[in-house]
């Protein structure tokens, strides 16, 4: 599949719609819609000198079929793919029609081509809009970057609304640091420093980017297909993450925060007392919590809470089927693992700093199970029968 970024995907996208292209490559039979922001990577290409649409006119012989694909190689960020698609162009035209689109974009590979996310994010001649981070700091960038055609997220709201000046006022806790590494993200070559990324991945989500939600899910998971190279500070990092911003790390696929809590407590379980050091408090309760569930129910869980209210209706069940012919060891099992299951809930009260709340719970699930060992006592008198 093809290995270019979010950004990349997102402005192929816009030139396929031809949304808010400001610029043309035209012959003689028609013209290929196009964008400053991204044909500025070519130093070759003669883009003008303001920011408003303008026609690159092509020589004689170069057809409007291979104007599209070299324009289209153009939004790849990945520059392998953009040479084969250049190649397999330079297979199909003749010489002539070869000369004359390296006239019109010099030579027909993208090696001498700036990185795509270095034009968004620094070149500043067509930029059309400017955003102001609360530390004072600014930075010009290109609505075609940070919009989607059709979609009412955070910033194309923000640059679509009628009479809106381009000037985008963005999140307090945003940096343009933070910034800067979330327009440059790829699943393939992801930072090294994990809280950075998980910060971008916040702030996706709040600007509603799914595309690059996306991008950064898969990117963690192959930071997580490393294996034995996966540093424990980066298992505790996506750990801490999906404890500590539940609402933020839902969005993280069911299989990948199990395999996050997995590792992580394989981690904890493995290591010595001086090695949890590091751990901050809450932490360090919650994977001795999940530690004690995989040791007494031998199972591993991402969610706590769901877990545990699991766990309470099989034993309510387990309830229901013993009768009073059930063996004493039957019931002392069934007796402790209740009392494993109060503990395990009195505990997440405490992590949660909501005991009470937890207490109602807790209280709620025992009444229940007054009512199943009253329903599945005999009655009296037909004890007495007997």
């Amino acid at each position: 599949p093809p290995q270019g970024s979010w950004l990349s995907r997102r402005l192929l996208g816009h030139l396929d719609a031809a949304f808010d292209c400001t610029i043309s490559a035209a012959n003689s039979s028609g013209v290929v819609k196009a964008h400053r922001a991204v044909l500025g990577r070519n130093a070759y290409v003669d883009l003008g000198s303001t920011a408003f649409a303008a026609t690159l006119q092509a020589p004689l012989g170069v057809s409007l079929e291979s104007l599209g694909k070299v324009v289209q190689a153009h939004y790849s960020d990945d520059a392998a793919e953009a040479n084969n698609q250049l190649h397999a162009l330079q297979v199909d035209v003749a010489a002539e029609e070869q000369g004359a689109l390296e006239q019109m974009f010099g030579p027909l590979t993208a090696e001498h081509w700036h990185p795509l996310a270095e034009v968004v994010l620094h070149d500043d001649r067509f930029g059309d809009c400017q955003l102001h981070f609360s530390d004072g700091s600014r930075a010009v960038s290109h609505r075609v970057a940070l919009t989607r055609a059709g979609c009412s997220d955070y910033l194309s709201s923000a640059l679509s609304w009628p009479g809106a000046s381009g000037d985008i006022r963005m999140p307090s806790e945003l940096s343009l640091a933070t910034w800067q590494t979330l327009v440059t993200l790829r699943r393939i070559a992801m930072p090294s420093d994990i809280d950075c990324i998980l910060d971008c991945y916040c702030f996706a989500e709040f600007f509603g980017w799914d595309d690059v939600v996306e991008e950064i899910q898969q990117g963690l998971e192959r930071v997580l297909d490393s294996g034995p190279d996966l540093g424990a500070d980066v298992a505790v990092a996506l750990f801490a993450f999906c404890a500590s911003k539940q609402d933020c790390a839902a969005t993280f696929p069911q299989h990948f925060r199990e395999r996050v809590y997995t590792l992580t407590v394989r981690w904890f379980l493995a290591s010595n007392e001086a090695a949890k050091e590091g751990l901050d408090h809450a932490t360090r309760a919650r994977l001795r919590l999940l530690s004690r569930i995989r040791n007494r129910f031998g199972h591993m869980c991402s969610d706590i809470e769901e877990y545990l209210c699991a766990t309470g209706d099989d034993l309510l069940a387990w309830e229901e089927t013993l009768g009073p012919a059930a063996p004493a060891s039957a019931r002392i099992a069934l007796n402790n693992s209740w009392e494993h299951w109060q503990a395990m809930v009195a505990e997440l009260g405490r992590l949660d700093a909501a005991p009470q709340a937890v207490d109602v719970w807790r209280r709620r699930v025992m009444d229940r199970r007054a009512r199943t060992q009253t329903r599945s006592s005999p009655p009296q008198c037909a004890q007495v029968a007997a």
